[in-house]
């Protein structure tokens, strides 16, 4: 091992980040397994007993997820303002993907709208990573300017999955179900969230450059 911390410090985080995908690996490949083997205890039982199975291999892939983003979180320090904003962004996320999901008024569960509100929340989640990254690796303090960081964050997640959906919808739906106004409505999110990737891949992109100017 060389005795510049710097090169050290590049060491520790290499390490850091093997180690950390070979967990993800191995987390995938238990996964995997797992599903496997829900899918073949499904068949094996009466059709009537299949609803529980059925809510496990359709939560069990997001909760891998949730799971692996929450370690992501976890790497780095949090404030009690920004851990609340989360959760609070979380929350209305995932009620808002259930009304959205919901069929009627049909209010029982379905195992699809598990998955997808645990999506949606994966999806929140990773983005509040992302910016209590951003605080980490550029050394911000001050209150506002982190708030201001972990918002962006927040919206990045939502923003990488409206980019594409958005033209994929209208294209599926046809545009001329919609008025002039809802398009220009849509039009003017998609280019705010064009705005947040863009804004998140400039706080990358700066961090890396101070990483590499660090003396």
């Amino acid at each position: 091992m060389s005795d510049d911390p710097i090169d050290n410090e590049s060491d520790s985080a290499s390490t850091a980040w093997n180690i950390g995908l070979e967990r993800v690996a191995w987390s995938v490949g238990a996964g995997i397994v797992l599903v496997c083997l829900l899918a073949a205890a499904r068949q094996s039982v009466p059709p009537g007993s299949r609803r529980v199975f059925d809510f496990a291999l359709f939560a069990l892939i997001p909760a891998l997820g949730l799971a692996v983003v929450l370690r992501f979180i976890l790497s780095f320090p949090t404030r009690f303002f920004e851990l609340f904003s989360a959760v609070a962004c979380t929350a209305v996320a995932v009620a808002r993907t259930y009304n959205l999901s919901e069929s009627g008024a049909k209010r029982t569960v379905e195992p699809v709208q598990l998955a997808l509100c645990l999506l949606a929340g994966d999806v929140v989640l990773f983005g509040f990573g992302v910016g209590l990254r951003h605080c980490a690796l550029l050394r911000v303090t001050t209150t506002w300017k982190r708030l201001a960081m972990v918002g962006c964050g927040l919206a990045y997640g939502p923003s990488l999955v409206f980019i594409p959906s958005l033209p994929l919808v209208l294209i599926l739906n046809g545009f001329r179900t919609l008025s002039d106004a809802t398009l220009s409505l849509l039009l003017a999110l998609w280019l705010s969230a064009a705005g947040v990737i863009a804004a998140n891949a400039h706080l990358s992109i700066k961090a890396l450059q101070l990483r590499t100017e660090a003396p």
